[in-house]
């Protein structure tokens, strides 16, 4: 982060990025500590923050962000604040497919999506399930 830094400047894509991906590696953490959470959440909520003020709202540079912090808010228990990124990060790929390279990253964070739908204080159920139709497809292709 500290070579990026130098290299691109504190106020910038590639910063942010990192800032993201740092965050993302406690999604493979079995049981992080409160710590590992806050530093993740606090990590992802500043690369995020960052990208959305570099960027345009539908730039397809934000999807790693948003699938990150996303993911990271529904497993800390924020559903509310999972469903509305995720949602985002879901109209992004569907405008620009190739904007997320890996195809794990789409499951993960679609299957993310459909959780979410149906642990809402009113579960939607009919969301969740086109939302798994949708990772099938990913499968299937």
């Amino acid at each position: 982060a500290k070579f990026n830094e130098k290299l691109y400047g504190a106020r910038s894509v590639q910063i942010a990025s990192c800032r993201v991906n740092q965050a993302r590696f406690v999604t493979y953490i079995t049981q992080p500590s409160a710590k590992d959470k806050e530093t993740a959440l606090r990590m992802a909520t500043e690369g995020l923050d960052l990208l959305e003020s570099l960027l345009d709202p539908s730039s397809p540079s934000l999807a790693p962000g948003l699938r990150v912090k996303g993911c990271l808010l529904l497993r800390f228990g924020d559903v509310g604040g999972a469903v509305e990124l995720l949602e985002r990060y879901q109209i992004i790929v569907q405008a620009v497919p190739l904007c997320e390279r890996r195809v794990q990253d789409k499951i993960f964070a679609l299957e993310s999506l459909a959780e979410a739908y149906t642990n809402l204080e009113r579960p939607e159920t009919q969301k969740a399930y086109k939302t798994l139709r949708g990772c099938m497809q990913l499968v299937i292709e």
